[in-house]
């Protein structure tokens, strides 16, 4: 009995042992049911932790936080998962605060980076923290900048302006949500910071931005296309900065920033970079014309033809030697205007047929080669420069005050630069033309001779022969006018109002010039030239004309004095049977051909006028150019008639028939074959002079009998020179 006692005692115990366990199992299945979702979310924080999903993980860990009082009294284990998630969420703050640290993360991922950490809890002042972090960041980086390292000063401005990047998309950002809530206030938030805190944060923020713009102006120099983009970069990210509120030291500084650096430098390195471009360009055109240069040059004129077989005045020269660009053009012009000349001597009755040579655009082409340079080297440069402006007072369009004061300031950096793009221009122009044109007037120019060298007028045909060349320098100049002006305008409107719409800017200079007053001042130098050329060209011809007339003077006492000499037939009656009675013992009274000087003055004008037209004949200024040249010939013509009228009324000679009839139709000739070459003084003059001798011849009744056949005779040689003029 005793022993099934102590059996059965033990059985039972087992049994009640075995009921206490399964209770307390049941009540630990029941338990970990209840904090089944608690005990799951260190899994969740791992597994969020692990593919960097900080949002949920953060969402976890408040739960965590929000459920760990109810399980602080639980046993050991239970405080383990709590601990654990703490831990967890310790690993993300710490990869997250890496992430502030690191500049290559966007300002998105940054700002996601503050809303977690202030989630977790586990930092004060996610903001302050990060912004110290960066700023420790960056300091870092422009003390390495600023120590002796191997990079290029384009590296050091491409990180400046990164720098700058980041202080405008994201830090600037954060600086103004820091400084929302004034420093020392009340109002509790997780951002709020001491006054020490923000003078810390305002001085560190300054101290970066202004050795950023200290590397900036140090390593711009000497400026380059891609260094001032960099700039232009850099101030449109500085020009972005907005005022942010409590930080008025902050503010301050930026103010200065933008005056001294985006204003100032930005006025200094722009027009410093456009000066060094310019006189690159105009030392590098004079170089090219009037630095020597060895070639083998064949004849330039071979782009002139005549239309005929004969091409002998084609034919190539070759010179070797140093020679200059301009001693080259002048060769082109002197062999240009050579066979011009020789072409208008061949037939006048019908057109030139010339191929208009090159020499006519050599020069306007190469300059306008040199602005096309400068203008690709700095135009898109320049727009960038200005569109920093545009952008910027795009940006501040609500704020009225610090518009109008900024747009003061734009204006003028865009008027100066309009005005220094034209003073580079001008001067370049001023100086290559003026350096050309005194080489070709060196060339004109007649060498000093021994006294009997100059007898017979060899010198001034010499002169007169050559000065056509200047015409070459006037063809040049019209060009520049009326082509390459055009396009310069065309940059001229794109620096003043931005970029144009390509088709108004194609129109423009399809059809005219914008009129800026840039290009006036440049038209102005191109004409000043023009008319400094025409000038000499017209004075030029002004004694060789007088040499003519005073040759025509001469041919009558010269005529008188042989005219029983074998000179008879050129100056008297063909038939020798018609005169008048009062003459008839002195044949040469009878003339029957004109005075040769009439027709060296017609030779005279029509090559003058085939040499402007050959240069300037397609441009509207052609005609004004011939008239300028060939009115003061012309009245110097009608002066010559007027004085041999003169002296023929108080003549009394045995040759004052012969003299009247041709004068009457020396003065009608030149009326009619000359009328578009006269200025409306001149014609009013000759037709005085037609007047008065119409009146001298008719007041003499014994001459009008004789002269019947020598009238009959005139009007057939009037139709004849007319005939000769015709072209």
């Amino acid at each position: 009995m005793q022993n099934l006692s102590r059996v059965t005692d033990a059985s039972l115990a087992v049994m009640l042992q075995r009921a206490r366990e399964q209770r307390r199992i049941r009540h630990t299945l029941a338990v970990l049911a209840r904090l089944r979702p608690i005990l799951e979310l260190t899994s969740k924080m791992k597994a969020s932790l692990r593919i960097q999903d900080y949002e949920t993980l953060a969402v976890d860990y408040a739960r965590l936080k929000h459920q760990s009082g109810k399980i602080a009294n639980l046993a050991a284990p239970l405080k383990r998962v709590v601990t654990a998630g703490h831990e967890i969420a310790a690993t993300a703050n710490a990869e997250l605060l890496r992430k502030l640290e690191d500049m290559s993360a966007s300002v998105s991922d940054q700002k996601r980076a503050i809303d977690v950490l202030t989630a977790l809890g586990l930092v004060e002042k996610p903001i302050l923290t990060c912004l110290i972090k960066q700023f420790e960041y960056l300091e870092r980086k422009l003390t390495e900048f600023e120590d002796s390292s191997p990079i290029t000063s384009e590296e050091v401005m491409k990180e400046c302006v990164a720098i700058a990047a980041r202080f405008r998309n994201g830090l600037w950002g954060f600086i103004c949500e820091l400084f929302k809530t004034p420093a020392g206030s009340a109002a509790a938030t997780s951002n709020a910071i001491t006054s020490v805190e923000a003078e810390r944060v305002q001085q560190q923020a300054w101290s970066i931005l202004s050795k950023c713009t200290g590397l900036l102006e140090r390593h711009a120099s000497p400026p380059s296309a891609l260094r001032l983009k960099l700039l232009n970069e850099a101030f449109r990210q500085f020009r972005c900065l907005k005022k942010c509120p409590n930080a008025a030291t902050l503010n301050a500084n930026i103010e200065q920033l933008n005056e001294n650096f985006c204003d100032k430098f930005r006025t200094t390195i722009t027009l410093g970079y456009l000066e060094q471009e310019c006189q690159a360009a105009q030392s590098g055109l004079l170089a090219e014309y009037f630095e020597p240069v060895v070639t083998v040059l064949p004849s330039f004129s071979s782009e002139i033809t005549l239309g005929t077989p004969n091409s002998s005045a084609l034919t190539p020269t070759v010179m070797t030697g140093p020679r200059t660009k301009v001693q080259r053009v002048i060769v082109e012009a002197r062999q240009a205007f050579d066979v011009i000349r020789n072409t208008s001597r061949v037939s006048s009755e019908s057109k030139i047929l010339l191929h208009r040579p090159s020499v006519f655009t050599t020069c306007a082409t190469d300059v306008l080669q040199r602005w096309k340079g400068i203008w690709k080297n700095v135009g898109e440069a320049l727009l960038d420069v200005l569109d920093v402006v545009d952008r910027n007072s795009a940006r501040k369009s609500g704020e009225t005050t610090a518009v109008s004061a900024d747009t003061d300031v734009d204006f003028q950096f865009r008027t100066n630069l309009v005005q220094a793009l034209e003073k580079h221009l001008r001067d370049m122009l001023s100086d290559f033309l003026d350096k050309v044109v005194d080489a070709f007037v060196a060339e004109i120019t007649p060498p000093v001779l021994p006294e009997s060298s100059t007898i017979g007028g060899v010198n001034h045909s010499w002169n007169g022969a050559r000065v056509c060349i200047l015409l070459a320098i006037v063809a040049n100049c019209v060009e520049l006018r009326e082509k390459c002006l055009r396009i310069v305008d065309g940059w001229m409107a794109q620096l003043k109002h931005g970029n144009i719409d390509e088709d108004a800017y194609n129109n423009m200079l399809e059809h005219g010039r914008a009129a800026t007053s840039g290009t006036r001042d440049l038209a102005n130098v191109v004409q000043n030239v023009e008319i400094k050329c025409m000038d000499m060209y017209s004075s030029a011809h002004a004694e060789p004309l007088q040499k003519i007339l005073r040759a025509g003077a001469a041919e009558e006492p010269f005529q008188s004095h042989n005219s029983n000499s074998s000179r008879h037939n050129s100056r008297t009656s063909r038939t020798g049977s018609v005169g008048s009675p009062v003459l008839v013992s002195n044949p040469v009274s009878m003339p029957s051909d004109p005075r040769q000087y009439v027709f060296t003055v017609l030779l005279q004008l029509i090559t003058l006028r085939s040499e402007v037209e050959m240069s300037v004949g397609e441009y509207p200024q052609c005609w004004d150019y011939i008239r300028s040249v060939t009115d003061p010939l012309t009245a110097a013509l009608a002066d010559f008639l007027q004085t041999s009228v003169r002296r023929l009324e108080d003549s009394s000679s045995s040759l004052d028939g012969w003299k009247l009839c041709h004068l009457i139709v020396e003065v009608r000739f030149f009326q009619l074959a000359l009328s578009d070459l006269m200025a409306e003084g001149t014609k009013t003059q000759l037709e005085e002079l037609e007047k008065q001798l119409v009146q001298t011849k008719s007041g003499d009744q014994a001459a009008n009998a004789g002269h019947v056949t020598l009238l009959n005779q005139m009007k057939h040689q009037t139709k004849l020179y007319l005939l000769a003029l015709q072209q």
